[in-house]
């Protein structure tokens, strides 16, 4: 994946115990706030099974 990204998992797993990983493009959130470099403070909307959920996550940027 060329460019910045945040790579992340939801807080519990699934149903089935397994866990899955997201690469989202650094622009792809509600609102970012940088908290050191490549670390930054992240609000996302997240849509799963037509339940909206608020998200703040801190997340830190991969650039490779």
């Amino acid at each position: 994946m060329a460019g910045g990204y945040y790579a992340f998992s939801l807080p519990a797993p699934a149903a089935d115990g397994t866990i899955s990983l997201f690469l989202m493009p650094l622009g792809a959130t509600n609102a970012t706030l940088m908290h050191t470099k490549d670390v930054h403070n992240v609000s996302l909307t997240i849509s799963r099974e037509n339940k909206v959920t608020e998200l703040q996550q801190t997340m830190k940027v991969c650039t490779k």
